[in-house]
C-alpha cells in the first residue's frame, strides 16, 4: 500500500498541530514549586492535579474522540479539540482558585483528546504501514518538540512578564495553529464508515483482543513512568539540586528536548527491527535508571539531570511502539476506536502517577516517587514477551 496522495504534507500538518498542542499542556510542569507551591500556596498533591486533572480528560475523551474520528474524519474532530484547549488556556489566568484552574485543565485535556487520537489516526491513514512506527514516531516528535517549547520558555517568560502569559501565548499558538490543518488532503476531512448510533457496537471484539489489552497494560506502566517524572523532575531539581533560575530552566530544556530524537528512534528502531516489543523493552528497562535519583546525594546537580534525560529519553523511545500497535491489532475501520481504547487506558497510567506522585512527595519527599516510577518502568518492560507472542498471527508489522 502506497501513501494517500497528500499523504505526507497531511502527515506534517498533524506534527505541527500536535506541538502546537502540546505548549499549553506543559506549561504547568515548570511552576509547580516556584508559582503553584510557593506563591499561590498549593501543596505539591494539590498541584499536581493540575496536570491529574488534564489528563483525567484526557483519558475520558480518547474514546469517544476516536469515535468521533472514525464517523467524522480526524482532520474535523482535530479542529474542534485546538479550538477547545487554545481558549481554555487563554482564560486559565483569568482567576487564581484551584476550582477555575482545574476547570480549565479539565478542558485542555479534552481538546488534547480530540486532537492526539484523530491525529495518530490520521498519521496512520495518510502512510504506507512500513512507515507505520516511524510515522508515529515523527507524530510523538510534534508532541515532544511542544513539550521542549514549553520547558524552555515558560520560566523565562514567567521571569519577564509574570505566570499568566505562558498560559495566554501557548493558547494563542495553538488557536493560530488551526490554519495548519488545510494542508490535510481530503482524505483526512471526509466522513469515516463508524457509526455513532451505538458507541459501544463493537467494543466487546476489542476487549477479547490479547494483544490489545496487553499493549494498552504496557501503555498504562509507560505513561505512568513518562508523565510521573516529566511532571515532578523540575521541581526535584529546584528543591534537591540547587540550581539557579536560569541553570533550572537550561536543565528542563535538555531533559524535555531528549525526547525528541527519543520518539524517531524509537519509531525507526521498531521497523527497522520489526520487533516493536523488544525495542519497547529495551527502552523501558533503560528508563529504569530513574532509580538512582532515589540514592544520589543532594547538590549533584549535573548527575542528576543526567540521569533524567536518559530516563525520559529511554520512555519516550519506548511508547511509540506502544502507541502504533493498536491500530495494527484491528481492522482498518476500528483503528480509530482501538487507538483511543489504548490512549485511554495510557492515560489513567499517567493520571495515576501525577497525583500518586504527589501525595508521595507530600509524605516521604521526592526519592521514593522515583524509586516507585522505576519498578513500574521495569513491569513496562516484562509485557514484551506477551506482546511477541501474540503479535505474530495477529499483526503484520513490515
Amino acid at each position: 500500500m502506497s501513501a494517500a496522495p497528500g499523504g505526507n504534507r497531511g502527515a506534517v500538518a498533524a506534527y505541527i498541530t500536535v506541538g502546537a498542542l502540546y505548549t499549553t499542556i506543559f506549561t504547568v510542569p515548570p511552576l509547580i514549586a516556584p508559582i503553584f507551591h510557593d506563591r499561590l500556596g498549593l501543596s505539591f498533591a494539590d498541584a499536581g492535579l493540575l496536570m491529574t486533572i488534564y489528563l483525567v480528560a484526557f483519558a475520558a475523551i480518547s474514546l469517544p474522540a476516536g469515535m468521533l474520528a472514525d464517523r467524522f474524519g480526524p482532520a474535523k474532530v482535530m479542529t474542534a479539540g485546538l479550538a477547545l484547549a487554545g481558549s481554555a488556556s487563554v482564560l486559565f489566568p483569568l482567576w487564581h482558585s484551584l476550582g477555575w484552574f482545574l476547570l480549565l485543565r479539565f478542558a485542555v485535556g479534552a481538546g488534547t483528546a480530540l486532537v492526539y487520537t484523530p491525529g495518530i489516526a490520521l498519521v496512520r491513514a495518510l502512510l504506507p504501514p512500513g512507515k507505520a512506527h516511524v510515522g508515529v514516531g515523527l507524530f510523538s516528535v510534534g508532541l515532544t518538540a511542544g513539550l521542549t517549547a514549553a520547558y524552555f520558555a515558560t520560566p523565562r517568560i514567567e521571569q519577564a512578564i509574570g505566570w499568566q502569559w505562558p498560559f495566554r501565548i501557548a493558547g494563542f499558538l495553538a488557536l493560530g495553529s488551526l490554519v495548519v490543518l488545510a494542508l490535510v488532503p481530503r482524505r483526512g476531512w471526509v466522513r469515516g464508515s463508524g457509526s455513532l448510533g451505538n458507541p459501544l457496537a463493537g467494543m466487546g471484539r476489542l476487549f477479547r483482543n490479547p494483544l490489545l489489552m496487553i499493549v494498552s497494560a504496557a501503555l498504562f506502566l509507560n505513561m505512568f513512568v513518562l508523565y510521573g517524572v516529566l511532571t515532578y523532575i523540575q521541581s526535584f531539581l529546584d528543591k534537591d539540586g540547587h540550581f539557579s533560575a536560569s541553570g533550572l530552566s537550561n536543565s528542563g530544556l535538555v531533559i524535555a528536548a531528549s525526547s525528541i530524537p527519543a520518539s524517531i528512534i524509537g519509531g525507526w528502531l521498531a521497523d527497522r527491527l520489526r520487533k516493536p516489543a523488544e525495542t519497547m523493552a529495551l527502552f523501558s528497562l533503560a528508563s529504569a535508571v530513574v532509580v538512582l535519583l532515589w540514592v544520589l546525594p543532594h547538590g549533584n546537580g549535573a548527575t542528576l539531570v543526567i540521569v533524567a534525560v536518559v530516563s525520559v529519553f529511554a520512555g519516550s523511545a519506548s511508547v511509540v511502539p506502544l502507541f502504533t500497535l493498536p491500530s495494527l491489532a484491528v481492522p482498518a475501520a476500528d483503528a480509530g476506536v482501538a487507538t483511543g481504547l489504548a490512549t485511554t487506558v495510557g492515560m489513567a497510567g499517567a493520571i495515576l502517577s501525577t497525583y500518586l506522585g504527589g501525595w508521595i512527595i507530600d509524605w516521604s519527599g521526592f526519592r521514593v516517587a522515583f524509586l516507585v516510577f522505576a519498578v513500574a518502568a521495569v513491569a513496562t518492560a516484562l509485557t514484551a514477551p506477551l506482546i511477541r507472542a501474540r503479535a505474530r498471527p495477529a499483526v503484520a508489522l513490515a
